[in-house]
C-alpha cells in the first residue's frame, strides 16, 4: 500500500511482513485534521505517519525533480525550502500561444498571459472581502477564458478536457469563491474546470 501522510494507526492491523510506501513532504501543508502530536521514546506520536517514520530514521528517497513547474517558478521553493537540491526537468517550458494571441487582449490580460512573464502579480486596491467578492472570481474566469482560447499544444488547438488536466488550475483561497469563479466560466469549460483551493489541489 501507498499513504500520502497518513497516521501512525493506519497501519495497526497490518501483516508483519507487509510492505508499506509512504509518500509525504514535512516543508508543505500538514494534513487538513486536527492532530496532536507528542514524543515517546524520540517517536512521534499522534500526528502524521510520515513524520513518525521520519523520527525513526527510517529510509527516505527524496525526489528533487519537479516536473510541474519551469526555472522561475521552482526557484522560490528551492531557495525556501529545499536549498540546492530542487531543479526543474524543463527549465525553459513556456505556455504556447497561438500566432496573434494578444489581439482583442486588454493591457492587464497581456501581461498575464504573455509567455516571457512566467510570474504576474496583479494588485487589486480594492475592499476588503472575507470568503469571496465580485472582482476577483470575474477576473480569474476572464483571464482562464482567454487563455482556453489561445493556448496551443503540439498539435494545435487542445481540447477544454486538455486544457484542464495538462495545462490550467485556478487556485483560490475559499471554496466559496471557487463557486463564483466556476459559475462565471462558459460551459464548455465548466464541465472539467479544475478550480480549487490549494489544500485540495495539493
Amino acid at each position: 500500500p501507498i499513504w500520502n501522510w497518513g497516521q501512525p494507526n493506519d497501519v495497526a492491523g497490518m501483516a508483519p511482513n507487509c510492505r508499506i510506501v509512504v509518500s509525504g513532504d514535512d516543508q508543505q501543508l500538514p494534513p487538513v485534521r486536527s492532530m496532536r502530536s507528542t514524543k515517546i521514546d524520540d517517536r512521534e506520536m499522534g500526528g502524521s505517519l510520515y513524520a513518525f517514520l521520519k523520527s525513526a530514521n527510517a529510509a527516505e528517497f527524496p525526489l528533487e525533480e519537479t516536473f510541474r513547474l519551469n526555472a522561475p517558478l521552482a526557484s522560490f521553493p528551492e531557495r525556501k525550502f529545499y536549498p540546492g537540491r530542487y531543479v526543474s526537468a524543463a527549465p525553459d517550458e513556456r505556455l504556447g500561444l497561438k500566432a496573434g494571441w494578444r489581439d482583442d487582449l486588454d493591457l492587464v490580460s497581456r501581461i498575464a498571459l504573455d509567455p516571457a512573464l512566467p510570474i504576474v502579480v496583479v494588485v487589486h486596491d480594492g475592499p476588503a472581502a472575507a470568503t469571496s467578492n465580485p472582482f476577483e472570481p470575474s477576473l480569474a474566469a476572464k483571464l482562464t477564458l482567454e487563455l482556453a482560447d489561445r493556448v496551443t499544444g503540439a498539435a494545435g488547438p487542445i481540447s477544454p478536457a486538455d486544457f484542464w488536466s495538462e495545462t490550467a488550475a485556478v487556485v483560490s483561497p475559499h471554496r466559496a469563491q471557487n463557486a463564483a469563479i466556476r459559475a462565471l466560466m462558459p460551459t464548455v469549460l465548466k464541465a472539467d474546470a479544475f478550480v480549487e483551493t490549494v489544500d485540495r489541489i495539493q
